[in-house]
């Protein structure tokens, strides 16, 4: 969940797309999804993750298969 002081509107943090004029949840798995970019072809959708303990971009091709791309570890 959101570490905010404002109450969430959902019990999860989700990355969501928008399709033929339908909003589609495409991930629950990242605590803190926040920032996204394509790639210069819009073939990849990049989402980074804030979570302290899994810090990560995750790239997706094609929805949902996703793979993780950078890695920091909490001690650096």
């Amino acid at each position: 969940m959101p570490a905010s002081s404002q109450k969430a509107e959902l019990p999860y943090s989700g990355i969501f797309a928008l399709y033929n004029d339908q909003l589609k949840l495409v991930s629950t798995d990242l605590k803190g999804p926040n920032g996204i970019a394509f790639s210069p072809a819009e073939k990849y959708l990049y989402v980074g993750n804030w979570d302290p303990e899994k810090k990560i971009v995750s790239a997706m091709k094609s929805i949902p298969t996703r793979r993780c791309l950078m890695e920091k570890s909490s001690s650096t």
